[in-house]
């Protein structure tokens, strides 16, 4: 079943679909950042919300003074007493921790009393290996509540959904006008770290804007990478990682690390393991995403279609959420495709009939002593003391392989020098799943493009120049460039000066001004005159539409907040310089925080503030040109 949200809402909340979550369903929010998990947090209802990971408990509590969280060092005792004493009892557990809960919901209530949400439900497939008695508890304890949400935003393609959630129907929420979010895909051929370390550097000596987070799935990595630039300290620096990889890093006195518990207060360089792929909230302004998947390390091969849009989602307030870079590379070569290894497999199932029963015939004295991981077959699971067959392991074996060997892997039959035939499976998921791609190198642009020569006509190096300027503000995401190119720039403005504030002029109504002012001139057929026309005509006319006491108000404002497109402006701080402003000239108003919208196109948002979110404006572009 499709739900299709109305124009103009931001959470599943502002719909009229959604004012409570479905139930007895899997449900599709349709994207991160949905606010999904709010509204079983606000509910009315008693609520139970499974998660993969402490930190995700401990971050919603950061937030919400009615959540109680179960994990370790929790006692039975102390669930008991909070549904006691609690009108409406919210209880966010980790899967592994769903049986106590369920238990001490039972010894003073009922669990038929409670709703259950089972947050990013895909992860029980991703983990069902490793977290397989906590994915089983759910599958086995779900039906026992009042009604029952398995909820992600990042669904699972038919093939992979456990055979206990195949009868179980799917709800989806359909989002209009979702703003197309371009990857920028980085192919490094060896030294993944070397990368790593050029991009930190980049942040450290201010050649990129904003604060980086570098989603790595790998602590050995990270460890490296910290041991080798000795810059990187608590101050500038988190690591967000879990409790049980504290032992794993070895980082000298001075550099000691974090563990991810509750809000992330953002720095410089933010490095996050997956503990903190799914389902945290991040608010940072000036925050940026790059991903990183080292080919030669397996626990950092992100899937498109699951991780990579969680992450995708993580940094909810950013100027920058429409880009995202992905450094990667390849696993090693293989010539075993994905249809010979399931013909492999077919024959691994078929014998693992016989296996199990070979084994459920011995007596029971050996099957007690008998466990699965002494080879007796790799889809062969022991439940009490008999043996089965767990389908679910061969579709997460498929799973894995299709990431490992296919998306990643660099083909035998590739041809030598082509460097676009190794890419392309991975190219072609970004783009099922409405990426962008934008194919970029660490070396970022190259001078003929930015400075065209002499010889050419006035018309081909105008173009020339506004397709070096697009790349450098839309192109590469970190803008790691030389001061040789960031001159060119400069150059570029110095020769079309109407450029400068005429980009964002062009693009004023755009939902991206910058990248709107490049389309304007694209659609002009890049004629240098009618570029010009077009903007003497809008700054006219915006003069024309302003009273000179608003276009005062405007300048002044645009001074006192130093407001430029991309920033976020409090509310509180708009309201408190307009009131001076108003009494400055003598103006009988009131002043009120949406009194930007008369001078500027903006996006009501929220930003951190002191460990703090505060309600405000983005700003993205002017209505008149302050010149």
């Amino acid at each position: 079943m499709k739900y299709y949200i109305e124009d103009n809402c931001r959470y599943l909340s502002d719909s009229k679909h959604f004012k409570a979550l479905p139930k007895n369903c899997i449900f599709d929010k349709g994207k991160v950042g949905a606010g999904g998990t709010s509204l079983a947090l606000r509910s009315s209802a008693a609520y139970v919300i499974a998660v993969p990971f402490v930190s995700l408990i401990l971050n919603k509590m950061d937030q919400h003074d009615n959540v109680f969280g179960v994990y370790a060092g929790i006692s039975n005792l102390e669930i008991k007493a909070y549904i006691l004493e609690a009108t409406t009892p919210i209880i966010m557990t980790t899967y592994d921790s769903i049986d106590r809960v369920i238990t001490a919901i039972d010894e003073v209530s009922s669990v038929k009393k409670f709703k259950l949400l089972i947050d990013e439900y895909h992860l029980l497939f991703t983990q069902y290996a490793f977290r397989s008695d906590a994915v089983r508890s759910v599958l086995a304890n779900y039906t026992k509540f009042k009604e029952y949400c398995f909820m992600t935003a990042t669904v699972l393609d038919s093939e992979f959904i456990l055979d206990e959630l195949k009868h179980v129907p799917i709800v989806e929420a359909v989002w209009p006008n979702t703003s197309a979010v371009r990857v920028h895909s980085i192919r490094v051929k060896s030294n993944i770290n070397g990368a790593i370390l050029k991009l930190i550097d980049a942040f450290l000596t201010e050649q990129a804007a904003g604060n980086v987070y570098i989603f790595l799935n790998s602590v050995a990595t990270i460890d490296a990478i910290i041991k080798r630039d000795k810059r990187l300290t608590e101050e500038n620096c988190n690591l967000i990682y879990s409790q049980n990889n504290r032992s794993k890093l070895r980082i000298p006195r001075g550099q000691l690390p974090s563990v991810l518990d509750g809000a992330v207060q953002p720095k410089r360089i933010n490095m996050l393991t997956s503990t903190a792929f799914e389902g945290s909230d991040i608010y940072d302004r000036t925050g940026k995403i790059v991903i990183v998947s080292d080919g030669n390390k397996t626990s950092t091969l992100v899937d498109i279609s699951t991780s990579f849009q969680q992450i995708a989602g993580r940094v909810r307030n950013s100027k920058y959420m429409r880009d995202i870079t992905h450094i990667y590379s390849k696993t090693r070569y293989s010539d075993v495709s994905l249809e010979e290894h399931k013909a492999a497999i077919d024959k691994e199932v078929a014998d693992s009939a016989r296996i199990v029963s070979e084994l459920n015939a011995l007596p029971d004295s050996l099957k007690q002593v008998l466990r699965t991981e002494e080879g007796v077959g790799e889809y062969v699971i022991k439940q009490g003391n008999n043996f089965i067959f767990d389908s679910n392991l061969v579709k997460l074996d498929i799973y894995n392989f299709r990431i490992t060997n296919c998306l990643y892997a660099l083909r035998v039959n590739t041809v030598p020098g082509d460097l676009e035939a190794p890419q392309q499976a991975l190219h072609q998921e970004y783009s099922s799943k409405g990426y962008t791609v934008v194919e970029r190198t660490l070396g970022g642009m190259t001078t003929e493009n930015i400075a065209p020569t002499a010889a050419t006509s006035e018309g081909s190096s105008f173009k020339a120049v506004v397709l070096a300027l697009s790349a450098f503000y839309t192109g590469e995401f970190f803008n790691c460039y030389s001061e040789e190119e960031e001159d060119l720039i400069n150059l570029s403005f110095i020769r079309y000066p109407f450029l400068k504030n005429g980009l964002e002029l062009l693009g004023k109504d755009a939902e991206d001004p910058i990248q709107g002012g490049f389309d304007k001139i694209k659609s002009l057929k890049y004629k240098v005159s009618d570029v010009k026309r077009l903007i003497t005509k809008i700054e006219l006319e915006q003069k024309a539409a302003m009273p000179d006491v608003n276009f005062q108000i405007f300048k002044t404002l645009s001074r006192e907040l130093a407001i430029k497109p991309g920033n976020f402006v409090p509310a509180k701080d708009v309201k408190e310089k307009l009131g001076f402003i108003y009494k400055s000239l003598g103006i009988h108003m009131t002043p009120k925080g949406s009194d930007i919208e008369k001078f500027y196109h903006v996006k009501v948002s929220t930003a951190s503030r002191g460990g703090k979110v505060v309600k405000g404006f983005s700003i993205m572009g002017s209505k008149w040109n302050s010149k």
